[in-house]
């Protein structure tokens, strides 16, 4: 969701007086496009990057004078922002060393990403005695993961209800 799209709902939600209001604004590190584009993450100072950090600026900009001729402001109104996807940039070096990202766009190529796993995968690899209990045929217990950057593992006896 982009920041536009996502503050656009908020501002919405907050004219028509709802009190609390929740959103999500798709990171900026990463190439969003459209279905079917590759997947592609940015590093600090690529091209990208820099011109969806642009149209995030503007969006909020946007989003904060909307809400301000409506008479909400800081004054009246708590806004918190917080993070979910810092997890991406690993360091090393630019290309070229030199780049500012403003003046000379940085290339992170082939030094920006996720780590993927398949859990149901590495435990019977790396844990047999676990697979057993939870995921094998039969196996008396479950378990869910909640997908996120800091994920919550639920773990349960098959049969005694739902998961998290």
């Amino acid at each position: 969701m982009s920041a536009a799209v996502s503050l656009a709902y908020v501002a919405a939600m907050q004219e028509q007086g709802i009190p609390i209001t929740y959103a999500y604004v798709s990171d900026a590190h990463d190439f969003h496009g459209v279905s079917g584009n590759a997947h592609l993450a940015y590093g600090p100072g690529q091209a990208g990057y820099e011109q969806q950090l642009h149209d995030y600026d503007a969006a909020f900009a946007a989003f904060f004078a909307r809400l301000a001729a409506d008479g909400i402001d800081r004054t009246n109104t708590l806004f918190i922002f917080t993070v979910d996807e810092g997890d991406h940039y690993s360091g090393g070096t630019p290309t070229p060393v030199d780049c500012d990202g403003v003046n000379v766009p940085c290339d992170w190529t082939n030094q920006v990403g996720e780590l993927n796993a398949n859990i149901d995968t590495l435990v019977q690899h790396q844990f047999p005695s676990l697979f057993a209990s939870f995921l094998a045929p039969g196996a008396p217990n479950t378990f869910t993961v909640h997908g996120d950057s800091a994920p919550p593992f639920y773990l349960a006896k098959r049969g005694a209800g739902a998961l998290g």
